[in-house]
């Protein structure tokens, strides 16, 4: 049936429940002014009660169910959203529900804690029944927030794992006073088996969380060697932050005395700059004094003979060209103090640069320092990486024997003849295969292979880069037009020299076809 076939019967009814109540309406005046007769009285009243139970069968019957039922389907297709205020109230709701959780929670906690500290003890009934009734109630308060915030969202994981602990601890402590309420008066109380029987709740997973203070207590009395150990340790550690303490202040020490240094180092180039200033100064006062010395000359010069005349212009001449060569060296000292100061790499750890980067070094710092500690702050200044790791230990002194060690550590890990030579050959046996059209790649193999052949002298385990085999393995890197024409060089020197060209001249060849 429709929805229109519905409710036009839904009228229908109405209106037969209409005019029954209206002629239920004229009988009971009728009945109201026959006080009489009581057979019209009972008619009537038989009349009425007729007209009654038709009302209610036409209610009942009224197609109100079906209807209700789509109204309620299309009420309910409409997904449902809360404003954001309303997510915002809801969420202080849940909030503060949760804190209201974790309150009560502590709170029975702590009455766990309580309750199995006064049961190592005797208990009398009454006592015990007690204790039951005061963690229970904690309980049930605890579940009762709980559903509370299980209504309105999902737990979170530790609200979940607290009343699963709650609610386990309290089954095995309710267990345990009904055991003992039962042991009342029939057995002698033991302390000891009743520790060991609390001891069994006490090492079950769910139980450490909420009886972890009172295990710890319980560990550290009985447990003397794992005191002493943690004492150990403590001591340890201590000594260890000493040592930094102490070498972080000798840090700040000798950072204030580089200050000050530096702060000398200004002083004396500003004196410098007044002294070439006072020196220039002189010089062009002299110059015009020259001029003078001149004039003089000249006038001598018409009483004097040219020989005089002659050895007086000379000295004149030297004189001036001294003080040229004085004004010169001081425009190229003013020149060289305004360009920065050359300062050498940071060296992190590659073998094929510890040698330029020690030559720097002992050139621009070592050289200039005459204290231990300053070379050891410049030292660790520069260097980093897998350099810094080897001299870590090195920096904790500020002595000549520890910047010695530190130099043998270095040159030990990365100046010995045989790590340079292995990070050469690693290098170029890591190098990848270059395309036909890869010029720059092909420089940079060709620079790197002058950089080999410029070492050879000095590291004797490279020249096995003189085999042919090696060579071999070298020409698999490089473009097939390179190693066609490098082909024709080999037949060539072999037909002359009857000899495989060693690798000076293979990098002679890649340097020119590059």
């Amino acid at each position: 049936m429709s929805v229109y076939g519905e409710k036009s019967q839904y009228d229908e009814s109405n209106q037969q429940i209409e005019s029954l109540q209206a002629e239920l309406t004229s009988l009971n005046e009728q009945l109201i002014f026959q006080s009489d007769d009581d057979t019209e009285r009972e008619r009537l009243e038989s009349l009425i009660a007729d007209i009654h139970a038709k009302i209610q069968s036409l209610q009942i019957a009224k197609p109100t169910a079906s209807i209700s039922r789509r109204d309620e389907s299309r009420k309910s297709s409409r997904e449902r959203k809360l404003t954001p205020k309303m997510q915002e109230l809801k969420q202080q709701d849940i909030s503060l529900k949760e804190s209201k959780f974790f309150k009560l929670y502590e709170s029975w906690k702590e009455q766990v804690r309580i309750t199995r500290t006064k049961l190592k003890d005797e208990c009398s009934d009454q006592d015990l029944g007690d204790m039951m009734e005061t963690v229970e109630g904690l309980e049930t308060q605890v579940k009762n927030v709980y559903e509370l915030i299980r209504s309105q969202s999902l737990p979170s994981t530790e609200i979940r794992r607290k009343i699963d602990s709650c609610t386990a601890v309290t089954t095995d402590l309710m267990g345990l006073m009904k055991v003992r309420m039962s042991e009342v008066g029939q057995e002698e109380f033991e302390a000891s088996a009743e520790d060991a029987r609390i001891r069994m709740v006490l090492d079950k997973d769910y139980a450490k969380s909420i009886f972890s203070a009172t295990s710890s207590k319980s560990t550290i009395r009985s447990h003397h060697s794992s005191c002493s150990s943690e004492q150990q340790s403590i001591s340890a550690k201590r000594a260890e932050f000493a040592a930094q303490l102490a070498a972080k202040q000798a840090e700040i020490k000798m950072e204030e005395a580089i200050a000050a240094q530096r702060q000398e180092l200004k002083r004396l180039e500003n004196e410098r700059d007044l002294q070439v200033i006072a020196a220039k100064l002189k010089a062009y006062s002299e110059a015009d004094s020259g001029e003078s010395n001149n004039e003089r000359i000249k006038a001598c010069y018409e009483v004097t003979p040219p020989v005089a005349f002659k050895e007086v212009k000379e000295e004149q001449t030297t004189h001036f060209d001294k003080e040229t060569s004085v004004v010169q060296a001081l425009h190229d000292t003013m020149v060289l103090s305004r360009l920065p100061a050359p300062e050498p790499s940071v060296f992190s750890g590659d073998p094929l640069k510890f040698l330029e980067w020690r030559t720097s070094f002992k050139a621009l710092i070592e050289q200039r320092c005459t204290n231990s500690a300053d070379k050891l702050f410049y030292l660790q200044k520069y260097i980093s990486g897998e350099a810094q790791s080897v001299l870590e230990g090195s920096f904790y002194r500020k002595d000549d024997e520890a910047y010695g060690q530190a130099w043998e550590a270095l040159n030990s890990r990365y100046g010995h003849p045989f790590a340079i030579q292995c990070a050469f050959r690693e290098k170029l046996n890591n190098w990848p295969k270059i395309g036909s059209r890869e010029s720059v790649k092909l420089r940079e193999l060709s620079d790197f292979l002058t950089a080999c052949s410029n070492a050879m002298p000095h590291i004797k385990g490279l020249q096995m880069l003189n085999d042919c085999e090696e060579n071999r393995k070298m020409l698999q890197k490089l473009p097939d037009w390179v190693t066609s024409r490098w082909n024709r060089h080999v037949t060539m020197q072999l037909r002359k020299k009857e000899e495989y060209p060693n690798f000076k001249e293979f990098a002679e060849f890649l340097a020119q076809e590059a």
